[in-house]
């Protein structure tokens, strides 16, 4: 069964912790911090870009 709703914390919060502890085991590292990634232009315009 699928199903499609709004918002759901208890989800959010269910599918984070269980992809920490896939992260943590599959390389060793608890180290988690934010991570950024920007793609600029030659003239320095963002282009794209990954935040999270």
């Amino acid at each position: 069964m699928i199903e499609v709703g709004g918002e759901d914390e208890k989800l959010d919060a269910r599918l984070s912790d269980e992809l920490d502890a896939f992260n943590i085991a599959a390389t060793g590292a608890d180290d988690q911090r934010g991570l950024s990634v920007r793609a600029v232009d030659e003239d320095g315009e963002l282009i794209g870009g990954i935040s999270g």
